[in-house]
């Protein structure tokens, strides 16, 4: 998912059934970030990426991927390890198509490593891996951060790409489904408003997933009515980075199996 790279602010943060606040199964942990490059306990183990040299070509992507040639581990603030292991397919620095004409697609080397983590918990193409999906979004997307940020990303470009990992990327388990009915264009003025936010000031992460999720909790309010689906809890438009809307093993889900 290094698609993921500049991403940054646009798009989805709520979760569970209620369309104003993230639910607590899916509330990551706040507070502890990590700093900057190798800050405290935060560090990559056995960087930095190495990839194999024949690429995979996926039916539902133009992009070339690529295997992973050994495993690569991040530590967060919290001492959690994350694992990508090796065959991990990454494809070096996207963005979801949705935030393209904003953002653009760039690849760069300080977000290779943050990019294939990311992948093994929830990228095309790793689907059987033994991570994927593994732990919840909001926890794995706050974990792209903390791997920018040790990977030499600087605080508000790392917070800009974060947003717009947590607005354009996959989701799974529990979240309002009605985001997926909010137009592009409304999606792309909230990663605006998001950048202008981080601009502005130094917003913690926390503060910064504050903004999103009431940017997001508005949208979808706005939306309802106005799309086949209902918008808040029955609605399944949008481009959603490959992934369902909802993961039909997680039986907390109302909607699960659908």
């Amino acid at each position: 998912m290094l698609r993921i790279a500049t991403l940054l602010c646009f798009v989805f943060t709520l979760a569970a059934c209620d369309p104003a606040r993230l639910s607590t199964t899916n509330t990551p942990r706040g507070g502890q970030t990590c700093a900057g490059e190798q800050s405290g306990r935060c560090q990559f183990l056995n960087g930095p990426v190495k990839l194999r040299q024949q690429p995979v070509k996926l039916s539902t992507r133009s992009a070339l991927f690529y295997p992973m040639a050994a495993q690569l581990e991040f530590v967060d603030a919290s001492e959690d390890h994350w694992i990508a292991p090796p065959e991990t397919l990454t494809d070096g620095a996207s963005i979801p198509k949705i935030f393209h004409t904003v953002l653009g697609n760039p690849t760069a080397p300080q977000f290779a490593g943050a990019a294939a983590v990311h992948d093994a918990y929830c990228g095309i193409g790793n689907e059987s891996g033994p991570n994927y999906h593994a732990k919840p979004w909001p926890e794995v997307h706050r974990m792209f951060y903390d791997a920018l940020r040790v990977g030499g990303t600087p605080e508000r470009r790392a917070q800009v790409m974060f947003a717009a990992v947590w607005l354009g990327g996959p989701r799974w388990g529990r979240f309002d489904r009605g985001w997926n009915d909010v137009a592009a264009g409304e999606k792309q003025a909230i990663l605006q408003r998001a950048q202008q936010m981080i601009a502005a000031g130094h917003p913690t992460l926390d503060d910064l997933i504050g903004f999103l999720t009431d940017q997001e909790a508005a949208a979808v309010a706005a939306s309802k009515g106005t799309v086949q689906g209902g918008g808040a809890f029955g609605g399944y438009g949008g481009d959603y980075g490959g992934d369902s809307p909802t993961d039909p093993s997680d039986p907390s889900d109302p909607n699960s199996g659908l």
